[in-house]
Formats: structure tokens, sequence, C-alpha cells
């Protein structure tokens, strides 16, 4: 007898590289993968977006030992 079993999930979760093939569930990312990941803002604006989140303190820094 066969039985089938529904997912709640999609199969493609958004882990896909960019060779269209799927990552492994629950393995991060590696460091080639994180580096070609497009943001929605150019990297001459991570300065000013930076400053903006450390005025709001929205962030903080860890105090340096």
């Amino acid at each position: 007898m066969a039985t089938f079993v529904k997912s709640s999930r999609p199969t493609n979760c958004g882990n896909v590289n960019k060779n269209g093939k799927q990552r492994e569930e629950g393995r991060r990312p590696t460091l080639q993968e994180r580096k070609e990941k497009k943001y929605p803002f150019d990297d001459d604006d991570v300065q000013g977006i930076f400053d903006e989140l450390m005025a709001a303190k929205a962030i903080s820094l860890l105090e340096p030992k």
C-alpha cells in the first residue's frame, strides 16, 4: 500500500543557487553565495544606511575590549 504525505511547505522555498540547483535544507549559504546575493540598494548607499540606523538607535555596536 502506498502512502502519500502532503507537505505544507512549498518545494522551492527560495533555496535555489545561481545554477538553478536547490540547496540542501538547513544548510547555511556559503561565503561565495553570500557575496553573490543582490540587494535592493547600491554599495555606495551602505554608509548612509548605516549612519541613519545608528542615529535612530536601531542598531548599536559593542564596546571594544
